[in-house]
């Protein structure tokens, strides 16, 4: 023939057709596809087959905008895409340039918060330690907060890390931002603080230094430090933390003498008050309180009473200030 692919190269010999010898068929990346020999009309010639460069089964981790992150697997490939099936059953179909960029490494899999890195700097192009103190469902998912004070949302995919290993040469000293095993409270407690011109804000503990630990909040990622003792004024207990509008509760109340414990349900919440719930007690007197400053037991949860005894209250119709 006049015009011959390489892939279709046939040699003539005494009028017969036999199949070209060619082992492969260059693409344009340098590689070699792999060939398989049909017949065709009586001729075998070699067909190219794109290799599969990321087999069933690979793991990948993708942001999808107004959704947040997926986790998903390939599931099938037709030699020039991708089908991926995520967690909630959801598909996409992905070319091999962005599966690229949404593959789940090894290390990128074992990302948690606690677990210590260490992040090229892009200005200076030196690696910090740190410690991986917070995650959320958005862009830039992981909060590091560096051993030097300064904290970052960043996605790993983005940036040269290593996984600095417990015992390892590399971290065979405890990080300056690490909490020591004999303090009370680790990475991660959740703590809440009210501010008089704000209201109450969430956080958490990211770290310890100089005695104090620095805990971090959400409403305005502002750090601050706290004597283990101002923590356990702010800190969310695992009671605190199921409290909602209808919970049933045993509370203390100081009196006379010992004071007693009255069983009590939740009636009201408001997020711009120091005293925050008002508790409703069996035998009719209500009180508005800050059960940071109370000893509280939980009895039963909202579901034990009908929705319509309870409403949201953020208005400030209360006599005390907070």
């Amino acid at each position: 023939k006049k015009d011959c692919s390489v892939a279709d190269k046939v040699e003539i010999e005494h009028d017969s057709v036999r199949p070209c010898k060619s082992r492969g068929v260059s693409k344009k990346d340098g590689s070699v596809a792999e060939q398989k020999e049909v017949e065709h009309g009586g001729v075998r010639r070699r067909k190219s087959v794109v290799e599969q460069v990321y087999p069933n089964g690979t793991r990948v981790r993708k942001f999808i905008e107004g959704s947040g992150w997926r986790n998903g697997k390939v599931t099938a490939y037709d030699g020039k895409i991708y089908k991926v099936v995520h967690e909630d059953g959801n598909s996409d179909m992905v070319s091999e340039k962005e599966m690229e960029s949404i593959l789940l490494t090894q290390n990128l899999a074992r990302i948690a918060i606690g677990c210590k890195v260490a992040v090229q700097w892009p200005r200076t192009g030196r690696y910090y330690k740190g410690i991986v103190s917070r995650e959320r469902n958005t862009e830039n998912p992981f909060c590091v907060v560096y051993d030097k004070g300064q904290y970052e949302w960043i996605d790993f995919r983005k940036r040269n890390f290593r996984l600095l290993e417990s015992g390892s040469e590399q971290d065979s000293t405890p990080s300056p931002g690490s909490i020591p095993s004999e303090r009370m409270y680790a990475i991660g407690t959740k703590v809440e603080k009210f501010y008089k011109d704000a209201g109450w804000y969430d956080g958490e503990v990211i770290g310890y230094r100089n005695d104090k630990y620095r805990v971090l909040y959400t409403e305005d990622d502002e750090i601050e430090e706290y004597t283990e003792q101002e923590v356990a004024e702010l800190v969310i207990t695992p009671d605190l933390a199921k409290v909602e509008i209808g919970s049933i509760i045993t509370v203390f109340r100081p009196g006379d003498g010992a004071g007693t414990y009255d069983e009590a349900m939740i009636t009201r919440e408001r997020s711009n008050k120091k005293y925050r719930f008002c508790l409703e007690f069996d035998f009719g007197d209500d009180e508005w309180v800050d059960l940071h400053e109370r000893k509280f037991r939980l009895l039963a949860g909202s579901n034990l009473r009908q929705k319509d005894e309870v409403v949201e209250d953020d208005s400030d119709s209360s006599d005390e200030e907070y």
